[in-house]
């Protein structure tokens, strides 16, 4: 149940047929018969927003209405911490934040693996370590996904926009930046795990 198309081709490099649904409705027990309604046709259901912890955030409420069971329901992560997995009858949902660039990644973290695994593929990343061109001036008390450029072996992050809903500095980058919980601000010259998009 995406609400934006912007997932279509995700899903599809993915190799999974996406189909793109309307928005939910904004109550909890008819958004729960919804997605009871979907988690019976279709193996991997993902929304966007709805999942935080605001009035009108009713997918939490709504999954279990559905009957689905919990996995999990925040993730110790920067963007994406409100993310959300349940399960019934073994198909899965998936909810995502809405705000933009924490969707994208944790759609890159959670629904390509997820996809993948369904498909009985290597749900794993790639991953490299390569040298920062630029610093990163903020510490990461949580672990934190930071879009960037690899050219040559060297990561280049863009400058300003690194916030959950700007989309913008993704422009151009093909990977995330893996910074550990606990890492002070980063240098020019650190090195860095980096995951391949």
């Amino acid at each position: 149940m995406p609400t934006a198309p912007c997932w279509r081709p995700g899903c599809s490099a993915s190799g999974a047929e996406p189909t793109l649904l309307a928005a939910g409705p904004d109550d909890p027990a008819a958004l729960a018969g919804k997605l009871a309604r979907l988690l019976a046709e279709y193996p991997l259901v993902i929304t966007t927003g709805g999942v935080s912890v605001g009035d009108r955030d009713y997918l939490p409420q709504a999954a279990e209405e559905a009957g689905a069971k919990l996995l999990f329901y925040g993730i110790d992560a920067k963007p994406g911490t409100p993310a959300l997995a349940a399960g019934k009858d073994g198909h899965v949902l998936l909810c995502l934040s809405g705000n933009p660039f924490a969707s994208f990644a944790t759609f890159e973290l959670l629904a390509r693996p997820a996809l993948a695994k369904l498909q009985g593929a290597d749900p794993a990343p790639v991953r490299v370590r390569a040298a920062l061109a630029n610093g990163f001036g903020k510490p990461s008390p949580l672990r934190r996904f930071v879009r960037a450029t690899l050219m040559g072996g060297v990561v280049t992050l863009p400058k300003g926009g690194h916030f959950s809903g700007g989309i913008g500095a993704l422009a151009g980058c093909n990977c995330l930046v893996d910074v550990p919980a606990g890492s002070r601000a980063l240098n020019a010259g650190d090195e860095v795990e980096v995951i391949l998009l």
